[in-house]
């Protein structure tokens, strides 16, 4: 471990350890995506700093600083700007300020994200930082607990408290989550005071090396604002930045083959520096369990730590530490606690949004910035690493109808669509017509695939156009949590996009397409409809011009959609299905079909959808009611297993 820490503080391949001792380098072991991520630096400097507490002249100098999740501004302590020195000894500037969950701040977040779904940016940025200073974690809830009690959530703080039990008097430096430009101000304070020399990144986790041309970027705002900072920060050279990542498939959204193909491209530009894996029965390797351990006991612990201990131990699979990963499917690994050293100049040299967030003076508009951008790339690389899972018998049918899309292979499955095309089983000369819908699928039931098949009786009654394929797209999680506000009324986008799977496995044409709920943020329909036909011109370059892709609703969410469609491609339209107990008059549904001629139309004729939501299928699950007229009996099935609706 020591070496890699050598190979930090060396500027280029080939410089000694003599030099790198003879000058005395302070380095600066910063966890860039908060939380827990300065836990992950420890292994690297955790001998050093034992040393260095035995010894003023060692050769190292360690500062560990940490981008915070916790309210920084209430903490007492040394402050360089926005950075505060926190160590045991911290107390509460302010501890009556901190009291349970507050309706106001939550108000404000719900109405950010409804400005920001609606594209009002401006607004969304300015409801966004209310809620932040009122508590709100932008990821869903207030927590407006003492951080430094027992259950608080301020990890850095029981780091510091950890190591002055080791005898290591090590203060951690926490940097309030704000725009790049006060971080990098921040830095600037700091680096000079304490005689830094050197910055190494640590990320738990390997979505910092996500370029920006995934279809997932993980959750890439902090760790993005970090390298930012540092990328940007003129007292350190290039030479003296690095990164390291430790952590490879404890992302569950992330393409951990495109995270290995970007290392390779690294590779080629000499960006790696070193690897080097965490062992169990080491000095190091137990300083980090004990240091997790001692800070999980005070609050709750970390899924990227306990994932990389496991791996330490030998796990491998779907194998659950902590009980906060229940209902997930984890690929614990042997390379999930080994360390990868990059030059981050090489990194950020490759992140492609990097320099439209350098000036960033927000936290929120850092996110905005990424989350625009990340929905402006039309053609993402999508790649998954497929292992294997379980078969049990009992469970066959749930685990192998999913072969084609499960959420560890491609986001948006083509293999109906290809089947039909070289089956020669469309007219040559005809339009090719895909299907969409979009919608929470919580669960998905009968009607959701009734919609698809009306459209596509309807649409084939048209000259010239062939339909040849469907998909059902379920929306993201965030949306998810605003519309439910209860856990038990929601499932979650992997659980969803299972049952999705099996409930289309029997059809010829339908599937479950992932790409929406993998994205950083919640998107619009028209946004989901561009990239599908992006999708499909770059899979069957030699059929492109022929597609259309469809957007399909029910006539109660038409007035809602039918006018997002106009700045889309010309090939990209809505059809609006009948639904019973609603009058298309009253909606004002021909109203609007006239309004956008050439973009919208309704499914006239035929029997319309039958009134089944599913409100009604959750309350029949929650009551222990009958089901069956409502769902597939292989997705009650996969509920019934996962307890999924019941309180």
């Amino acid at each position: 471990m020591e070496n890699l820490l050598l190979r930090a503080c060396c500027s280029t391949p080939g410089d000694g350890s003599t030099t790198a001792a003879r000058q005395h380098p302070v380095v600066l072991a910063m966890g860039c995506g908060g939380g827990y991520d300065v836990f992950c630096a420890l292994p690297m400097v955790y001998r050093a700093m034992e040393a260095r507490s035995q010894n003023a002249t060692s050769a190292f100098g360690v500062v560990l600083g940490s981008l915070s999740f916790s309210l920084v501004d209430e903490v007492t302590g040394r402050r360089f700007g926005d950075c505060v020195e926190v160590t045991p000894s911290s107390t509460l500037l302010h501890p009556e300020n901190y009291k349970e969950t507050t309706q106001q701040a939550e108000d404000l977040f719900e109405q950010a994200s409804a400005a920001e779904a609606q594209g009002d940016f401006t607004t969304a940025i300015s409801l966004y930082k209310k809620a932040e200073r009122m508590g709100h974690d932008l990821r869903g809830k207030v927590d407006r607990a003492s951080p430094l009690a027992d259950g608080g959530y301020f990890p850095e703080y029981h780091l510091s408290c950890w190591l002055e039990k080791q005898g290591i008097h090590c203060p951690v430096y926490c940097f309030k989550r704000n725009g790049v430009v006060q971080l990098r101000e921040s830095l600037n304070a700091l680096v000079p005071a304490l005689g830094i020399t050197h910055i190494m990144l640590v990320d738990g986790g390997t979505d910092s090396l996500c370029f920006g041309d995934e279809d997932d970027l993980g959750t890439p705002a902090e760790d993005m604002s970090s390298i930012a900072a540092v990328w940007t920060l003129d007292s350190i050279p290039n030479e003296h930045k690095s990164l390291a990542a430790i952590g490879f498939g404890v992302e569950l959204t992330v393409s951990h083959t495109l995270v290995l193909e970007n290392i390779a491209t690294l590779i080629k530009d000499g960006g790696l520096l070193a690897c080097s894996s965490v062992l169990g029965d080491t000095v190091e390797g137990s300083a980090f369990r004990a240091a997790h351990d001692y800070a999980s006991s005070h609050m709750q612990p970390s899924i990227v730590c306990s994932s990389i201990i496991a791996s330490m131990d030998g796990h491998f699979g779907d194998y659950h530490p902590t009980k906060r990963t229940e209902g997930t499917t984890l690929f614990i690994n042997p390379l999930m606690s080994q360390y990868w050293l990059f030059k981050l100049q090489s990194l950020a040299s490759h992140i492609k949004y990097l320099p439209l967030i350098k000036t960033s003076r927000s936290f929120v508009e850092t996110s905005l910035l990424i989350s625009q951008f990340h929905a402006s790339v039309l053609s993402k690389r999508c790649r998954k690493i497929a292992f294997d899972l379980p078969t049990d018998h009992n469970q066959s049918r749930l685990l192998d109808c999913t072969s084609e899309c499960d959420n560890v292979l491609a986001t948006t499955p083509l293999t109906k669509i290809s089947a039909l095309l070289h089956a020669h089983a469309v007219h040559p000369d005809h339009k090719l017509a895909v299907l969409l819908t979009t919608g929470s699928f919580n669960p998905p039931h009968i009607m959701h695939l009734q919609l698809m098949e009306i459209a596509k009786i309807h649409l084939e009654g048209s000259p010239g156009l062939s339909v040849v394929g469907g998909f059902i797209s379920p929306s993201h999680d965030k949306y998810i949590a605003k519309k439910f506000r209860l856990e038990e009324e929601r499932a979650s986008a992997q659980h969803r996009c299972k049952m999705c799977d099996i409930a289309t496995s029997g059809h010829e044409w339908i599937s479950c397409d992932k790409w929406e709920c993998n994205q950083y943020m919640e998107i619009c329909c028209d946004t989901v409809s561009e990239h599908l036909l992006s999708t499909l011109r770059d899979a069957f370059p030699e059929h492109a011009h022929r597609f259309l892709v469809i957007y399909v609703c029910g006539i109660d969410v038409f007035p809602s959609v039918a006018g997002v469609f106009d700045s889309c491609s010309k090939e990209i339209s809505c059809l609006c299905v009948a639904r019973e107990g609603y009058n298309a008059t009253e909606i004002g549904a021909e109203r609007l079909v006239s309004r956008h001629p050439t973009r919208v139309a309704i499914a006239c004729g035929g029997t319309p959808l039958p009134d089944v939501s599913s409100t009604h299928v959750r309350h029949l699950i929650a009551t222990g009611g009958d089901t069956s007229p409502f769902i597939d009996p292989h997705v009650a099935d996969y509920i019934r297993t996962n307890h999924l609706f019941s309180s």
